[in-house]
């Protein structure tokens, strides 16, 4: 819109510009030569300011283009921002997560022992159990929540990624 709103400026201005035109003729009658030539200039005069006001409506319309342009453009940054920072956010969150995952399992492992030795209760064996849950269901969330943030920003760029399944496994 932009660009066309300027080619409308340009043209109501080349409007206002008199029109040039150049002829030149050759006849030949019998006994003479004859040679004409000529230039002619004309200027449209009684147009009730209808040009100039063409040209104020052209130079609006591309200020208003231009407007549009500056706010879509600080929309798209603040879109753009805003998909990172949900990315980074999300990707921190798997981090600890993942870290969460690691303490409950531990502490499984330590509860489990102390379970079969006698050491621990019943109740204590299904809290470590369910805060193991409780970590991995967390971490998994926080994975799905890197990939639609993402998505968000493939989106928003308008591409489309080549996607590749594959399983979540815990490096050890």
């Amino acid at each position: 819109r932009l660009r066309a709103a300027s080619d409308r400026v340009d043209f109501a201005i080349a409007d206002l510009l008199p029109s040039v035109s150049a002829s030149a003729s050759l006849n030949w009658t019998d006994p003479l030569w004859l040679w004409k030539w000529g230039l002619n200039a004309s200027q449209t005069l009684f147009q009730g300011f209808r040009k100039t006001t063409a040209v104020d409506r052209a130079v609006v319309a591309m200020k208003s283009a231009a407007a549009d342009v500056d706010e879509a453009e600080q929309k798209l940054s603040l879109e753009v921002e805003l998909a990172v920072a949900e990315r980074d956010n999300a990707a921190e969150a798997l981090r600890t997560a993942w870290a969460s995952v690691k303490a409950a399992r531990e502490n499984y492992e330590t509860v489990k022992e102390q379970y079969r030795e006698g050491d621990a209760s019943r109740v204590d064996f299904t809290d470590a159990i369910g805060d193991c849950a409780e970590a991995t269901g967390s971490c998994i969330k926080a994975f799905y929540r890197g990939q639609i943030a993402e998505a968000a920003l493939f989106s928003i760029v308008g591409r489309v990624p080549q996607y590749q399944e594959e399983k979540i496994t815990e490096n050890k």
